[in-house]
């Protein structure tokens, strides 16, 4: 990639919790958030998006969000209850 080409790749800044990624991808589902994060496996995590003014929102495994919005994006996670037994 030339250096001319590089410089058109746009970079997308999230926060996940208190951490700071940047992606060039203008869009990411829920499940490669918690990647990005680190959160493993990702069915043992909730992932919310931080909507200023209002209640974070649950964003779906599958469910894509749109990074391409202007400003950072917040995102938070929460580790899903484990049910007793399953270890």
């Amino acid at each position: 990639m030339s250096a001319n080409e590089e410089a058109k790749v746009r970079k997308f800044k999230i926060q996940i919790d208190k951490e700071m990624f940047e992606t060039s991808e203008a869009s990411l589902t829920g499940r490669q958030l918690l990647a990005l994060a680190g959160k493993s496996p990702a069915e043992q995590f909730a992932i919310y998006e931080k909507v200023k003014g209002g209640q974070p929102k649950r964003i779906g495994l599958d469910q894509s969000v749109d990074l391409s919005a202007p400003g950072v994006e917040k995102f938070l996670t929460l580790p899903l209850d484990q049910t007793e037994g399953n270890k």
